[in-house]
């Protein structure tokens, strides 16, 4: 069975969505004939924890490295609670200094405050792919410097290697400032990562096609694998119905995802309708990074 080195520093026992992602392909892939073997990063201090997903990944190579990037420290902290963060709330708190905090990391660290997760892993990495005996490099993103991680390490080994794109981080949506400058550096950055893939994986079409126009010299062979789900996780489950009519988002929320279009919406129907507001339950699933909807008028917050 062939050998692939999987680089993703989000890793269980951490949660969300792009841990299940990078968890089930390690899953699934010695059915297809390929041993992962993980790198990434100790324990974090991180917003949504999931210790349950360590029993999928019983058995798997898993090597965790230092970091110096501030997940990594602050989880080092003394008295740092570092449980799952998940909570209910009934409505979206103001920005606060952690969130002013996120945002001038962003500003600093080049591309991503993960970079300091780097000389770690790539030491690491080296020592992975020549005792193992590694046969491909595959690295998920973000984190955009897994991608970087996994850039070095084929340069040096001369490894073919995959890179998958859970967001595609070039886009305004990603780019943490829009002087021209940080525009400048982040897309020769990323153009610099393509053209040395060998091959591309995105969650979906519409990330294939921008890479493919932002880098229309690039030799790699791309694919679309869609986040999905595993049926045996629900194998066990009984469907049930809402008691309401329901709407579920399942993502995070930014300033350029905001929910307020949304709530405008959602508030002329019930004006227009006031018997819905009891007939209808609307679900947020995920973290909601600066999102500030205090300035909203009481009837719609």
């Amino acid at each position: 069975m062939k050998k692939v080195l999987v680089i993703a520093y989000y890793f269980p026992p951490l949660g969300m969505g792009g841990v299940q992602r990078v968890m089930k392909f390690c899953k699934y892939l010695p059915q297809f004939g390929w041993q992962p073997v993980v790198l990434t990063v100790k324990n974090i201090h991180y917003y949504a924890k999931d210790p349950t997903l360590e029993q999928e990944i019983r058995g798997l190579k898993i090597f965790r490295t230092e970091s110096l990037d501030p997940a990594r420290i602050n989880a080092k902290l003394p008295g740092k609670n570092n449980t799952p963060e998940f909570q209910l709330r009934t409505n979206f708190p103001p920005r606060s200094f952690q969130s002013l905090g996120v945002h001038l990391m962003r500003e600093i660290f080049f591309p991503d405050s993960k970079i300091l997760w780097l000389p770690f892993a790539v030491r690491e990495g080296a020592q992975i792919i020549e005792k193992e005996n590694i046969d491909l490099i595959f690295s998920t993103a973000p984190p955009i410097s897994s991608h970087l991680i996994a850039h070095l390490l084929k340069k040096h080994y001369h490894l073919p290697w995959v890179a998958d794109f859970r967001d595609y981080w070039s886009s305004s949506d990603y780019i943490p400032t829009h002087t021209p400058l940080h525009c400048w550096m982040y897309r020769k950055f990323t153009h610099s990562i393509i053209a040395s893939a060998n091959g591309i994986i995105a969650v979906s079409s519409p990330i294939i096609e921008t890479i493919n126009s932002e880098n229309p010299d690039t030799t790699a062979l791309f694919e679309v694998i869609t986040n999905g789900f595993d049926w045996e996780d629900f194998s066990s489950i009984q469907p049930r119905k809402f008691t309401k009519f329901t709407i579920i988002y399942s993502g995070n929320l930014n300033p350029l995802r905001s929910p307020e279009p949304f709530f405008r919406a959602l508030s002329l129907l019930f004006r227009e309708n006031p018997q819905l507001p009891e007939k209808i339950s609307v679900i947020f699933l995920g973290q909601h990074f600066d999102i500030d909807l205090s300035h909203l008028p009481d009837d719609i917050a």
